[in-house]
Parts: structure tokens; sequence; C-alpha cells
């Protein structure tokens, strides 16, 4: 019957949760706002994090006294300040998808702990959720490298969503507490059987998420995709772009593109472009909105030293990044100069080999 109860409940809460929340990354549009801009983009980035603030929510409830669950939440605090600092300083990135996986897990520890009752040593769980508080960090810094913030502004922005984070913090645990606060005097009678069930559900829950963020659906044409690591990957670390085989384009109309690079707002000239990669040209097309500083690199990519390389926006374009040759083409969920780069000089290197002679 808890089982049956608990699963329902968890039912429930997935089908509620929107679909942003259940990817609460930061837009690439973020990259251009003010330092006080991103303490409101703090906030919605925290109130969209539902895995985290499932997971803050139940250490608050597993705490059972106020002033140990605020060390509980200041030990993960701390954490997730940390990493967050020093990775975006240090340019550290991880992969967001394993990030996600585990702070999903960590709402199922939180709700396997709550099932076991709290324990006699403390000591244990503060090492857990300070623990789970540096791997959060070291996603949000992913995030917020992703944005191409430049170096100038980097440490005050960084604060300032730090303290969006806070604020949001304190607002959810404010209104879920107070929820949960009523939900527990209409079952003051069952309080034993109604908390097993709601720790039930939040393990079912970061369960489930934790599998459907391990195994994100594709399609046809990426499931051939091969990842393309750039300068900013390691070994072990989910690749932002791939690289897939398509059909050999080209087209017999147009001529050469007038020059190599054109800039935002620039219109771009699609006839000259589908002619040249029929000559081995590599096509980088960019989304609108993309930072200064990302332009400014492809500038010098689609540069004298590589005569074949064109860049133009793409106004329809919702992928920060794709680059389109004869027989293959790069995709890049977000901005990545070396894998590009990389995916630049293989395409070179093979059209000298006779690959496609």
């Amino acid at each position: 019957m808890l089982l049956r109860t608990s699963s329902a409940l968890a039912a429930a809460l997935l089908l509620a949760l929107p679909a942003t929340a259940l990817a609460h990354g930061l837009g690439g549009e973020a990259a251009n706002t003010s330092t006080l801009g991103f303490v409101p983009l703090g906030i919605e980035h925290m109130l969209l994090g539902w895995d985290h603030l499932a997971f803050i929510v139940g250490i608050v409830l597993f705490s059972g006294r106020f002033d140990r669950a605020v060390k509980l939440v200041s030990t993960f605090v701390v954490g997730h300040s940390t990493t967050l600092m020093i990775a975006t300083l240090a340019d550290v990135r991880v992969s967001p998808t394993a990030v996600d996986v585990v702070i999903a897990l960590s709402v199922v520890t939180v709700g396997v702990l709550g099932l076991r009752g709290r324990p006699k040593d403390w000591t244990p769980v503060y090492v857990i959720v300070g623990g789970f508080g540096l791997v959060h960090g070291f996603g949000l810094a992913t995030r917020l490298l992703d944005l191409g913030i430049p170096d100038d502004g980097l440490v005050l922005k960084v604060v300032a969503f730090n303290v969006g984070l806070e604020i949001g913090q304190i607002i959810a645990i404010a209104v879920i507490v107070g929820l949960v606060h009523g939900a527990s005097r209409a079952v003051k009678g069952n309080d034993e059987r109604a908390r097993k069930v709601g720790y039930g559900a939040l393990a079912a829950v970061g369960l489930i998420a934790a599998m459907v963020l391990s195994f994100p659906g594709s399609s046809d044409n990426e499931a051939t995709a091969t990842p393309v690591a750039g300068s900013g990957t390691t070994g072990g670390v989910e690749a932002p772009c791939t690289q897939v085989d398509v059909q050999p384009s080209g087209g017999f109309g147009g001529s050469h593109p007038t020059k190599q690079f054109f800039a935002p707002g620039e219109a771009g000239e699609e006839e000259n472009f589908n002619h040249v990669i029929g000559d081995g040209y590599v096509i980088v097309r960019y989304a609108p909105g993309v930072p200064e500083q990302r332009i400014a690199e492809l500038r010098t990519l689609a540069g004298p030293n590589n005569s074949t390389v064109v860049a133009a926006e793409d106004p329809e374009q919702e992928m920060p990044l794709r680059a389109l040759t004869a027989f293959r083409e790069l995709r890049c969920t977000r901005f990545d100069t070396a894998a590009l780069t990389t995916f630049t000089e293989a395409w070179k290197a093979d059209l000298a080999a006779g690959k496609f002679g």
C-alpha cells in the first residue's frame, strides 16, 4: 500500500513539472546581461531547478530542527558556492547531464535517509550534503562558462548569480515548508505514514529523473553521431558537439562568397555557400545573440589562414553553432570554438589525403 501510494504521488509530481524545469540551463542571451541582471537570473535558475529544490527541502524536513536545518543548508551553500567560483574562474567544465544525474540521485539519497529515520551521528549527513553541493557548483559553473561572459566582468557576475541563487532558495524553502506544514496539520493523525509516503515519493521521483537524464532520446541522425571534443573537454566528459555524416551536398549555381566572415545582421549568400560546399569549404553558421567574444573567435577562424572557412549568422537557427561540409556536419549544443577548430582541421586533412576524391 505504501509503495503504491508513493509511486502515485511520484508520478503526479513528475507530470506537474513544467518542461523548463526538466532542463534548467541558462539561455545564451544571458551573456549580455548586466552584473545586477545576474541576480534575477540566479533566482530564476533556482526556482526552475526542481531537483535542487527537492533535495534542499528534503534536507530541511529531514533535519527536524531549525538550527540543524540552517547548518545543513549552509553546508550545501558553501559547497556549491566554492566550486561555482573556482571552476568558473579556472575555466573548468564538466558534463551538465552528468551533474543533473548526480543531483537527481541526491534526491533519491535524501528520500532514503528520510525513510530510514534520523541518525544519532549527523556527521555523515553533513559530508553527503557538502559533497552534493560541490557537484552542483561544477554544473552551475559549466553553464555560466558556456555563455561566454567576458573575463573583466566574470567575478562580479558570478557573485551576483550566486546571490540570486540564495534568494531563490530562501523563497522556495519558505513557500514549500509552509505548504508542508499545512499538510502535516491536515494529516496529524497519520504523521508517520505521511512521512514515509512523502520520502518514498521523493526517492521515486529522483530515481525516475536520474534514469530519464541518463538515457536522453535522440533522432535517427543523432544515433550515429560522433562526439567531437575540443580543448575544453577531457576524457569521460560529455562533448558539447557531435559530428554526423550527411548526404553529399553542393550546387552548380552561384559562385564564391564575396567575403569569409559575415557579421551579425548581415545577409548570408546562401546560393554561394551551397556552391562552395562542393569545393570543400566549411560553412559555419551561428545563431543570433552569440556573445561578442565568440563572434571575435569566429572572425579569426574565418580569416586568411583558413581560406576555405566561411562564417555567417543564420537568423532562423536555434542551435548555437553548426558547421557544414559536403559530407559531414558539426552540431554544437553550446558554443565550442575548440571543437569547431578540431572539426575543420580534420576535414581539411581528409581532403588533402584524398578520402573524398
